[in-house]
């Protein structure tokens, strides 16, 4: 449901930014949406405006909903006065269910192996519970004490705003961002498919009209 409240927050910047593309953006909102909430949260606990918690989470989602509708309101308006949808319907009918089945597929995978006790899962769950508990910044690291996290670990960051936000420990928020994760990989890489084909679609038919203009402008010149 955070995920989704996201995504819908986030779909008039992705009309703003992404307008070009065949699908408006709309399978890339809810990437765009955690992005952009993940990020500025980051930026502004690396200087020291706001801490890290739920409230402070859920301040910066107010925020990419007052910034992505004035940033797309002006493009909503000029669709609307030429008469077009913003979304097509039977695509997000798609693109919502291509979502929801992988994530619901991949929380069923992790329910039967919840465990973090293999391959890199442990130092995962280990960084997301530092950066949950660290009392300084950047994040300290559990194993390593006195010394911040040797490792690139915005992803890490990104999966712990979601847990702040729906109101779950590192431990739950790791195993159902897996879930996520694979759910938006999915949803994306469909849109991204969607769009290849359509945009190859719409050129193909230009060529195709290019190519009956010219053979009509030779019959008219004979």
């Amino acid at each position: 449901l955070v995920v989704q409240l996201i995504g819908l927050l986030a779909l008039p910047l992705a009309w703003r930014l992404l307008a070009f593309l065949p699908d408006r953006g709309y399978a890339s909102a809810r990437v765009l949406g955690i992005l952009v909430v993940s990020y500025g949260l980051w930026i502004a606990y690396s200087f020291g405006l706001l801490r890290y918690e739920a409230g402070s989470a859920w301040l910066l989602v107010l925020a990419l909903g007052g910034v992505s509708l004035a940033a797309g309101w002006p493009i909503l308006q000029a669709w609307r006065q030429r008469g077009e949808s913003p979304v097509r319907w039977r695509y997000v009918l798609v693109t919502e269910l291509v979502f929801l089945l992988a994530f619901a597929a991949w929380a069923l995978v992790r329910a039967y192996d919840p465990a973090a006790n293999h391959t890199e899962k442990p130092m995962d769950l280990m960084f997301m519970n530092s950066i949950v508990s660290s009392p300084t910044y950047p994040p300290l690291d559990a194993w390593l004490g006195g010394y911040p996290i040797p490792y690139y670990y915005f992803g890490y960051w990104m999966l712990t705003t979601l847990g702040l936000l729906s109101g779950q420990p590192p431990a739950i928020a790791y195993n159902l961002g897996q879930a996520c994760w694979y759910g938006l990989l999915l949803s994306s890489a469909f849109g991204v498919g969607y769009n290849l084909l359509a945009a190859l679609g719409a050129q193909a038919s230009r060529l195709h009209n290019g190519a009956q203009a010219s053979r009509l402008l030779g019959l008219s010149a004979r």
